[in-house]
């Protein structure tokens, strides 16, 4: 039997948990927030859902770079993100995600990167924001989540919450430009955004299961988030 994979340890200044600039970070927030509001009208479905302290991983499905901010000014709480680390080469735009809380991994790595930063995080007890498909879709259908995501639950077991989006693949979808949009107060069309929120899972739980048993549990659960999301995404279209 293979001797289980051991991580290399984490150096404490590659993972900065705080924000340099709080005043930033809060601008860089409600400016986006704003966006979304005005210009996608976003609806969030149950974020009280989401506990307002402590340790926590939220699993939304991804199909567009709209996600993380989506997910982040639906969010009541500050929250942490991966992010690839090419979008880092550019030194303007990797400050300003720097400075909204992205953490840079290297996908060469087979995913031990990530998990290592993860782990930091959450033993810190932030929100951390994975996104278990890996990568955006290019149909804005699931795939198969990726196991490192039951690997982390087994090195730091915190509470999981589905998350779904819905509209963010229509406002703008991988390898295209911006759709358009769905102004505040007029009639809705397909560049509205919806966030659904599910119920907290134990991680424990998720842990204790199979890797295959647990990343079909978690798909099963964003699914239904998504799938409330965009029954909600297009209702909002008729009215």
């Amino acid at each position: 039997m293979n001797a289980p994979h051991k991580l290399p340890p984490v150096v404490e200044s590659e993972v900065d948990i705080t924000t340099e600039d709080p005043l930033w970070y809060n601008l860089v927030y409600y400016f986006t927030k704003a966006y979304f509001t005005l210009f996608h009208d976003i609806r969030t479905v149950d974020a009280w859902r989401v506990p307002s302290k402590g340790p926590v991983l939220l699993l939304p499905n991804h199909t567009s770079f709209f996600d993380p901010p989506v997910v982040g000014v639906a969010l009541q709480r500050r929250s942490f993100y991966l992010a690839r680390k090419t979008l880092f080469n550019n030194r303007i735009f990797a400050k300003l995600i720097k400075s909204i809380n992205a953490i840079p991994i290297d996908q060469k790595s087979a995913g031990w990167d990530g998990i290592r930063h993860s782990i930091t995080l959450l033993e810190n007890h932030k929100a951390l924001v994975v996104f278990p498909e890996g990568t955006r879709t290019m149909d804005g259908e699931m795939v198969d989540f990726q196991p490192g995501v039951h690997l982390l639950l087994k090195r730091c077991p915190v509470p999981v919450v589905p998350v779904g989006i819905a509209g963010a693949h229509e406002c703008l979808p991988m390898g295209r430009g911006l759709r358009g949009f769905s102004p505040l107060g007029l009639r809705h069309n397909r560049q509205n955004v919806v966030v659904s929120f599910g119920e907290p899972v134990k991680g424990a739980m998720l842990a204790d299961m199979p890797r295959k048993e647990a990343l079909r549990r978690m798909e099963v659960l964003v699914k239904a988030q998504v799938a409330r999301a965009r029954e909600v995404y297009k209702s909002r279209q008729k009215v």
